[in-house]
């Protein structure tokens, strides 16, 4: 039930956030069967969903971890590792396959959801694990609510994510249009990290897709967050992007 407590009180966060880019579907289902035939009742509705989490045994003693949604390369991956990255916590990978909790169902061939968790003694990796030995003495209030700290900061995050959409997607952009094109040889000199902001500005027209965030298009070229949502608004005011988040 650590999961179950947990998501009641995250479910608080999200009722209480004002302005909230994201809309949120909280699902409290007995496992497998239950995700199964609530995917059944709402086939809709979960079809619009981009990604999520599930959330079960993070009350433990032990080591964090986290698995992996069924696309490694996924923000939600990246994000819970920042996360863990900027709080210090040591953790451990678990790659998405196809054991597990409802992620299972969630990202089957008919929803393809990307779905990760965070855990704390993950199941199957503490001897007490469906015993009757799993109990208060072993899950403490203390130890959820760490975890749950860490859910806290993942959905600041996913709010605070940057994603921009390319308003001329067919076919590359005519940037002397926009007086985005250099008008001398020497405006071509590489800049940030060895990319010129005439590069940086073709790739952002290139990847900005209205899905991926700026946070991972920077990991991606190997240059600042910062440095890319500069160019970006600049793109903004010439209505090459738009702002989407």
């Amino acid at each position: 039930l650590s999961g179950v407590l947990l998501t009641a009180f995250l479910a608080r966060k999200i009722m209480e956030g004002k302005d909230r880019r994201y809309s949120y579907r909280i699902v409290f289902v007995p496992e497998t069967i239950g995700a199964i035939a609530y995917c059944a009742l709402n086939e809709k509705a979960m079809k619009q969903i981009d990604f999520g989490v599930v959330i079960t045994t993070v009350g433990g003693p032990g080591k964090y971890g986290y698995k992996q949604s069924y696309d490694p390369d996924h923000a939600i991956n990246r994000l819970i590792e920042e996360v863990f990255n900027e709080t210090e916590e040591d953790f451990i990978t678990y790659p998405f396959d196809i054991h597990g909790s409802d992620e299972r169902q969630y990202s089957s061939q008919g929803f393809r959801i990307n779905v990760a968790t965070i855990s704390r003694d993950r199941y199957y990796e503490y001897p007490q694990y469906h015993s009757s030995l799993d109990n208060l003495e072993l899950v403490k209030a203390q130890q959820i609510y760490e975890t749950l700290e860490l859910y806290r900061l993942l959905l600041d995050k996913l709010e605070a994510r940057h994603i921009y959409r390319n308003l001329n997607p067919n076919c590359e952009v005519m940037l002397s249009k926009y007086n985005l094109y250099p008008i001398t040889g020497g405006g071509q000199r590489p800049e940030h990290r060895g990319r010129s902001e005439l590069d940086l500005i073709l790739w952002l027209l290139f990847l900005c897709d209205g899905n991926l965030d700026i946070t991972t298009i920077a990991v991606r070229l190997n240059v600042t967050e910062a440095t890319l949502i500069s160019i970006a608004d600049k793109l903004v005011g010439k209505d090459a992007l738009e702002k989407v988040f």
